[in-house]
């Protein structure tokens, strides 16, 4: 049985009345700021954000399943009200992140960044249904 905390943060994770606007301008930030590293041709910087990006959706993904299979708790969560409801946890991404940037070619921040997404994806395919 969830705990009363799970429950809670169950019950406000897709509630629109929680939706905080501050997010709106904090999104329309990162697309401008990935717009001009992408004119600036600065690869590893975009490449270092995606890998960030796709190390939130893994991490997301096996949170899930952690509080799914266990249907007590997930490993981390927010019952309060939040804009970022789906985003905690951020040492892993930062830490992929650098990697990812300080790597010595572009080709390797591709296949990599690349590989990231990919197992994104097929968690997402694989555990949908669940």
């Amino acid at each position: 049985m969830p705990t009363d905390s799970a429950l809670q943060a169950l019950s406000i994770l897709r509630n629109g009345n929680v939706f905080q606007w501050y997010a709106i301008p904090l999104f329309a930030l990162a697309v401008y700021v990935y717009a001009v590293e992408i004119e600036r041709q600065n690869w590893s910087m975009l490449f270092a954000g995606l890998a960030f990006w796709g190390m939130d959706w893994f991490n997301e993904i096996w949170n899930g399943l952690v509080f799914h299979f266990t249907n007590y708790a997930p490993v981390w969560g927010a019952p309060g009200g939040t804009a970022y409801l789906i985003l905690i946890g951020y040492l892993p991404f930062f830490l992929v992140s650098f990697w990812v940037y300080d790597m010595q070619n572009i080709r390797r921040q591709a296949i990599t960044v690349t590989a990231i997404l990919c197992i994104d994806i097929i968690g997402l395919i694989v555990f949908l249904g669940i």
